[in-house]
């Protein structure tokens, strides 16, 4: 989708689509499918010290999924791992699509918010389905 990146490891096919009719309320979603691990990637400008929920759905039919929440300094550095913030999509009891989310504070001398979201198929027929993803700033909400 507009916006975003993708990244695979290695020379594995992997296909990105944004498809309608198959997201929540049958909306558009975008469809990840093919042999590879895949990470669909934006950067989003933030403020040190400001409170973010990061949160996305998704489905599969198979699989692994995850979203990761990285770090760009002011001059574009990738910040320290040990930083990072991973989450793992959970079940929820009302519906078929799992629900990923994190609140997480902008660190000091950042910049840059960098969410990712990770496919890791396990079988070539492995599809996953991404929806609903969302940065809000809450600070305003938290006091």
């Amino acid at each position: 989708p507009i916006g975003y990146l993708s990244w695979k490891p290695d020379q594995r096919k992997s296909k990105l689509n944004v498809e309608n009719g198959v997201g929540i309320n049958n909306t558009h979603a975008l469809v990840v499918s093919g042999e590879a691990p895949t990470s669909i990637i934006q950067t989003i400008n933030v403020k040190s010290g400001e409170t973010y929920l990061v949160s996305a759905k998704g489905k599969k039919t198979n699989g692994g999924l995850q979203l990761t929440v990285r770090w760009l300094d002011k001059s574009n550095n990738l910040v320290d791992w040990y930083m990072m913030k991973n989450t793992s999509f959970i079940a929820n009891s009302t519906t078929d699509w799992l629900q990923a989310f994190t609140i997480i504070t902008v660190p000091d001398e950042i910049t840059k918010l960098v969410l990712i979201i990770g496919t890791s198929p396990t079988q070539l027929s492995d599809i996953f389905y991404l929806d609903d993803i969302k940065v809000i700033e809450v600070n305003g909400l938290l006091k």
